[in-house]
């Protein structure tokens, strides 16, 4: 089921709706964490700078879109697609996290040890400036 035909049922399918989100979230902040450390942050900040404009799903992407250069896209459609554990892996390596498994509404992560200057616990530390 896509996550646009599980959100006209939100409590029914509220696994697909907030665990799916919470990882394609996951997966989009890892990936435009090497950009910039505030990207994702700058992204979601764009889409809450409408007060009182009501988002559909093709809405969201595209507002995403215009501050990831389309990979909120292109992730969703990964997602939608279906990953397998490998590209999960391969997916979150870059940002210096390792997915150890996952279920339906988790993902079991571990820190890769840094060796490079923009690693892993840039990543997950808390931004100060918030």
């Amino acid at each position: 089921m896509s996550f646009a035909a599980a959100g006209k049922e939100k409590h029914r399918n509220w696994e697909l709706i907030y665990g799916g989100g919470a990882f394609l979230a996951l997966l989009l902040d890892a990936e435009l964490s090497r950009q910039s450390p505030t990207a994702f942050r700058d992204a979601l900040r764009a889409v809450q700078a409408t007060p009182g404009v009501r988002y559909d799903n093709a809405a969201m992407l595209a507002k995403l879109d215009a501050g990831t250069n389309g990979r909120a896209s292109a992730l969703y459609a990964q997602v939608e697609k279906g990953m397998t554990l490998p590209q999960v892996r391969a997916a979150l390596a870059p940002a210096g996290v390792s997915a150890e498994g996952f279920a339906s509404d988790e993902v079991y992560v571990s820190l890769v040890p840094c060796t490079q200057e923009a690693c892993a616990s840039k990543f997950l530390r808390p931004r100060l400036e918030d």
